[in-house]
């Protein structure tokens, strides 16, 4: 088991030696003499630690300095402390959480220090599996490492269940979230013996193991699983990155994106379940790294640049509204595919900075067209599922559409199908928020998905986009002509309206309008094209209305 480190802040030696002699069984301790000790402890990696024991009264810096420079650095979002102290004062005040008194009474010191750490925990704890979250594992890897001259003995191991979402479209959810509890459980007691394990975000968890010595052959069990339920039987395929711990100052989260890299990297040419991280690997990485490091320096610059792809009338050959793409030209590479750099924005968590810039530059633009009277059509911005756990951002947009410039419906959002299964009951109520202030939600890649009519029948949004994958096949597959025939009849029939996206050819074009498809999107009319023209095209249109 993995012991939480505590960092014991006190002048006294005696007291120092009275808490160790109660606590060392339990925790992993280190200690500071005063207060300045302790900020340069903390200062290494203060994330390795899961409480303070503070004293009040020190030399060279005092426990409320400490508190000071611990709030001002931001540590007491994460890290309790506990003042040692018969009267704290204001030490609450400050951002201390608990305190005890000398002489110390073992029951009550532990008794807090037990109730301090379970409280922070929560915040650590997965809400599916009960065990570690991210933040909650990264913290425990830290605490686990810390002080470690050598950890080449250990891997971080990284698990990503491929054919999960086939299991909640058959099983349903919380069948799903039992078969992610299940395989937890299954990795918390596997044959290697993991010293911590977590699941980091949907279906994919992590592990900090020794390294074994007779190889991976036990990951066939782990990686091949079978779970019953309610006479049902799911076989799970799991793939699995390697990374070997190595001699050198690395985050923890460096860690998993390695491991994570080299499971993406997987190659099942030769039967194995698993990849191991190599330095041929590197550079993808790096790539990676320096697309996330580039990013706000590229969004200050104004590297990044609007496209919009108009979307036509179907009856009438008209553009009905446009969706609005990003592109980096990025000053020295040149232009980046968004394939290349959504994926790194997302894993990185700035995706939802990308998403407000668009969702700003798409109102200036409509702003700016409504203020000089010239035409505009209603522009679909693209959400992330990360975006619906951004409060701030949620925030702005609601602002956006009550503040009262843009008409109802002149800026709509589409959200995609995996996103909407994603997105959990609070992202549904602002989804409802943004409907009420008459933006329409448009669902994107619909088709793409496992659960695809169960997203018809569950979620509220106002139209439905039909994925470029289905129209490709028509003229090729007989099935898919029915399938479309069948997907657009039922939309008319719930009220939503159809958006063919990646429409290329007349026989595309031809199929869709003699199937009473609403609206088509692709090259056949237009590729995304830059501000400037998409409002010269918006001017031609008002010039041959007015004729």
């Amino acid at each position: 088991m993995v012991k939480q480190n505590i960092l014991i802040v006190d002048d006294s030696e005696i007291s120092r030696e009275i808490l160790v002699h109660m606590l060392d069984d339990e925790f992993t301790l280190y200690q500071a003499e005063n207060g300045q000790q302790a900020i340069d402890i903390l200062s290494e990696n203060y994330k390795a630690f899961q409480l303070v024991l503070l004293d009040i009264h020190m030399p060279v810096l005092d426990g409320y300095g400490v508190l000071e420079i611990m709030k001002q650095r931001g540590w007491l979002k994460e890290l309790p402390v506990i003042m040692i102290s018969s009267d704290p004062g204001d030490a609450y005040k400050r951002g201390a959480t608990d305190f005890f008194a000398k002489p110390f009474e073992e029951d009550v010191v532990l008794a807090r220090i037990h109730n301090i750490i379970s409280l922070y925990n929560r915040y650590y704890t997965d809400n599916v599996t009960e065990g570690l979250n991210r933040k909650g594992f990264i913290r425990k890897a830290e605490s686990f490492l810390h002080g470690k001259k050598d950890k080449t003995g250990y891997d971080m191991m990284f698990f990503d269940i491929k054919n999960f979402k086939a299991v909640n479209e058959l099983a349903g959810i919380s069948n799903g979230d039992q078969v992610l509890r299940t395989f937890y459980q299954d990795l918390c007691n596997a044959s290697f013996m993991p010293l911590l394990v977590a699941r980091i975000e949907a279906d994919h968890f992590v592990c900090l193991s020794r390294q074994p010595e007779e190889g991976y052959d036990f990951l066939d069990d782990i990686c091949h699983c079978r779970y019953e339920k309610n006479g049902k039987a799911f076989l799970l395929y799991v793939q699995c990155g390697i990374y070997h711990l190595e001699n050198k100052n690395m985050a923890i989260s460096g860690m998993i994106d390695r491991a994570r890299l080299a499971e993406e990297m997987h190659n099942s040419e030769y039967g194995r379940m698993y990849t191991i991280y190599n330095h041929t690997m590197k550079n993808v990485y790096i790539e990676n790294a320096e697309i996330s490091s580039e990013f706000m320096r590229g969004l200050e610059h104004e590297e990044f640049k609007l496209y919009y792809q108009p979307i036509m009338d179907t009856k009438t050959g008209k553009i009905a509204s446009a969706e609005a793409l990003i592109r980096w030209n990025h000053a020295e590479k040149g232009m980046i595919s968004p394939g290349a750099f959504i994926p790194v924005l997302e894993k990185d968590g700035y995706v939802s900075n990308l998403d407000m810039y668009v969702v700003r530059k798409v109102r200036e633009f409509l702003v700016n067209r409504l203020a000089e009277g010239n035409l505009t059509v209603p522009i679909s911005v693209n959400l992330s599922r990360i975006d619906f756990y951004d409060e701030q951002m949620m925030h702005n947009i609601l602002g956006i559409l009550h503040e009262g410039k843009l008409p109802a419906g002149k800026m709509n959002f589409e959200i995609t199908e995996s996103a909407y299964a994603a997105i959990e009951e609070d992202s549904n109520v602002i989804v409802d928020e943004i409907r009420r202030c008459g933006s329409k939600i448009l669902m994107d890649d619909f088709g793409t998905g496992y659960s695809s009519f169960g997203m018809l029948q569950d979620c509220d949004f106002d139209t439905l986009k039909l994925d470029m994958s289905f129209i490709h096949q028509i003229g090729k597959n007989p099935r898919t002509h029915s399938i479309l025939r069948s997907v657009i009849e039922l939309s008319h029939e719930l009220g939503l309206t159809v958006v063919a996206e990646g429409v290329e050819t007349s026989e595309h074009v031809s199929f869709l309008q003699q199937n009473g498809c609403d609206f088509i999107q692709g090259y056949y009319y237009s590729r995304p094209v830059e501000e400037h023209v998409f409002a010269d095209m918006l001017d031609q249109q008002e010039k041959q209305l007015k004729m």
